[in-house]
């Protein structure tokens, strides 16, 4: 997430609470699988995603529900401090090693009270996750599973850098099985889509990654032109 000024929000706000003599910041290691908040839970307070990824899920009797897949500067939870609601809303587990920054649930409602900086930071990760959960409903009712699939890779694509030549490496971190949820289809459905952009040159699959060579062809089958 980038504010106007190409800086990153995170580095801006945690510069910002860091800078005030009563907030405290816990830092957060966890390894890949680790889940870092559980659906129902007591709400830990406001957690951003400083390193790794992580994928946002809600479960339902015996089964999960992909929803998105978070990133560097993504906040895990916010709707539980706007609506000064007491439980998470969603689980979100880690598909990689990283770091998260915990401010309490006390200190995120002082702060969201008293500083307009911090409620603009609020407003913009309410909106990222409003805006994920939009896009999801929007390709499971109108895109068939190959334009589900090079949306994914798109949206990837856009927060990652690039490896060499333009080419972009999207790590292959997610199992197929949490692939398949996010996109509304079966394991067996993504393996052979996948294969299928390697066959036509848009993607080239590699052990751990999935490289980007045509981001033209790849945003025309996103549908994103």
């Amino acid at each position: 997430m980038k504010s106007p000024n190409g800086e990153s929000t995170i580095d801006t706000l945690l510069a910002d609470t860091v800078a005030l003599p009563w907030a405290d910041l816990e830092r957060r290691p966890f390894e890949r699988g680790d889940v870092l908040i559980r659906e129902g839970d007591e709400w830990p307070g406001l957690e951003l995603l400083a390193a790794g990824r992580a994928v946002l899920v809600r479960g339902c009797h015996a089964h999960e529900q992909v929803l998105g897949v978070l990133h560097r500067g993504d906040a895990l939870d916010v709707a539980p401090l706007v609506l000064a609601a007491e439980r998470c809303w969603f689980t979100v587990r880690a598909v990689e090693p990283g770091y998260l920054y915990r401010l309490s649930a006390e200190q995120a409602c002082c702060l969201a009270a008293q500083s307009p900086a911090f409620q603009r930071f609020i407003g913009r990760a309410l909106a990222a996750q409003l805006g994920r959960l939009a896009q999801l409903v929007h390709d499971l009712a109108f895109k068939d599973v190959a334009e589900r699939v090079s949306s994914w890779l798109y949206d990837e694509v856009a927060v990652l850098q690039p490896v060499h030549n333009g080419e972009v490496g999207v790590p292959r971190d997610l199992s197929l099985r949490e692939l398949a949820s996010l996109l509304g289809t079966a394991r067996e459905v993504v393996s052979r889509t996948l294969s299928r952009l390697a066959r036509s040159g848009v993607i080239r699959l590699e052990p751990g990654r999935i490289v980007v060579t045509d981001r033209t062809q790849l945003e025309a089958l996103a549908h994103r032109t």
